[in-house]
């Protein structure tokens, strides 16, 4: 039979499991209003985004840009997959590759050649072996930033264009 010593023992212990837990929960609690905040400030940048964008759409002539042009004898393809290098993103990574994996395969007799480029680590992992790897841009998902952007979109326009 234990002694209140012991039960004393370990009433302290729970009493100090609950105060480690109540600290993880405001610590975690701390994070998802930090993580709440940037999806609603994004959310925001994007509608602002989207209306800039539609109102320089309803005053642009589509033939000033050549990326603007449709080209009807599309023979080549250039997917770029961006995904994670790491961490707990598992289930966006795997659903991305399964409907990339899809298109392809839905879509390859279109294309006479099927390029790929990738940013984020998962997704050259899966495609390397198994079609062209145009350019693998690493470390770049992890803190995008807009001049590693404004590289990815140049080189992408000038592959479009040639």
């Amino acid at each position: 039979m234990p002694s209140n010593k012991e039960y004393n023992v370990k009433i302290n212990r729970l009493k100090n499991t609950r105060k480690m837990t109540r600290t993880m929960k405001l610590v975690s609690m701390s994070k998802l209003i930090k993580a709440q905040e940037a999806q609603r400030r994004a959310k925001l940048y994007e509608d602002r985004l989207k209306d800039l964008i539609s109102r320089l759409a309803a005053t642009l002539d589509v033939t000033a840009h050549p990326l603007l042009q449709p080209n009807t004898k599309v023979k080549k393809a250039l997917v770029f997959l961006i995904t994670s290098d790491r961490g707990l993103a598992g289930g966006f990574n795997n659903n991305l590759i399964r409907f990339v994996n899809g298109w392809v395969n839905q879509n390859k007799a279109n294309y006479e050649h099927l390029q790929f480029s990738f940013a984020g680590r998962r997704g050259f992992m899966f495609f390397r072996n198994r079609f062209d790897v145009k350019m693998n841009y690493v470390n770049i998902t992890a803190k995008p930033d807009f001049t590693s952007a404004r590289k990815i979109g140049e080189e992408l326009s000038q592959l479009f264009l040639s």
